[in-house]
């Protein structure tokens, strides 16, 4: 069974991934025979897999992640193998999976490009069919997927781009009118909290000989400029990311906004972070947009 028209309309159309994701979920049940699915999406930062949508969970933070599960392995072993692969007996076989799936067999379906790892797609059977679903009809659900799910890679991509040189033209345009360099900072600042959707991004360099990073420049008007965090405090996001080398997601006591530390650095030496409080991460996007606040960070230092 191949896409009918009208999903492919949606894929096209849409604005957002979360928009069309319930009519590849049907498609899913609809060509395959199955009663609940759930999509797994690769991580390229991680190398993991990440539960981010569904045809029946509503809440997904909870269960995102089976990473160091039992159930990883076979996972992980499809994905490389890249051909489906049918579970009879989920509950022995894949534990954890059961638990979110509701189902007594699953058929797992990697969704890539060549050796590229896109996803991982499991559709789940209450009773498990007597012959086999059709390789073509398999090929048509990846398929299918795999085009909506690069295509708003790539939307996200050219978007995240068209930002980081939005930031870059702010800084520089700041600068080359000879401004403070606090003033270019906060500049910067205030066009990433925009782009981000945060509530708060904030400057902290690092002063080597005192060791200590000191809030330099913040997007809010109304805030204290100048406090300190010790460069070794292990409990602070801050001084903690400049021993990273990458973004970093932090989770707070909001399940909705995170934060994300950047380093920023020249070769081996560190020059302080961006801290960017507050952020709405969309789980399809996230690695997207770590690349782009990476990138902006590269660029700044």
């Amino acid at each position: 069974m191949t896409p009918h028209p009208s999903l492919l309309s949606q894929i096209a159309t849409a604005t957002r991934l979360s928009d069309v994701l319930p009519a590849l979920h049907h498609h899913a049940l609809a060509t395959l025979g199955g009663t609940h699915s759930l999509l797994f999406e690769h991580n390229p930062r991680t190398g993991t897999l990440h539960l981010t949508s569904s045809d029946h969970l509503d809440d997904l933070t909870l269960t995102s992640d089976l990473s160091g599960t039992a159930d990883s392995p076979l996972l992980a072993d499809t994905c490389t193998r890249g051909t489906a692969t049918f579970v009879s007996a989920l509950k022995r076989q894949l534990p954890e999976v059961a638990k979110r799936l509701d189902a007594r067999a699953a058929l797992l379906i990697p969704i890539g490009r060549g050796h590229e790892r896109i996803a991982l797609l499991l559709v789940g059977f209450d009773v498990p069919p007597a012959t086999a679903p059709a390789a073509t009809d398999i090929a048509d659900v990846a398929n299918t997927f795999a085009t909506a799910l690069e295509l708003f890679r790539y939307r996200a991509q050219c978007l995240h781009q068209e930002h980081v040189r939005m930031v870059i033209d702010r800084f520089t345009t700041v600068l080359a009118d000879h401004a403070p360099i606090e003033d270019a900072l906060t500049s910067l600042c205030t066009v990433i909290a925009q782009f981000t959707a945060s509530t708060r991004v904030s400057v902290w360099l690092h002063d080597r000989d005192k060791r200590v990073l000191t809030r330099c420049a913040t997007s809010e008007t109304a805030s204290t400029i100048n406090p300190h965090i010790r460069a070794d405090d292990s409990l602070a996001p801050v001084a903690v990311a400049m021993r990273h080398a990458r973004a970093t997601v932090w989770q707070t006591a909001n399940e909705t906004t995170h934060t994300i530390t950047v380093p920023l650095r020249v070769y081996q030496r560190a020059l302080g972070t961006l801290l960017i409080e507050g952020v709405p991460l969309d789980p399809h996007s996230e690695a997207g947009m770590l690349d782009c606040v990476d990138e902006v960070g590269r660029q700044i230092s």
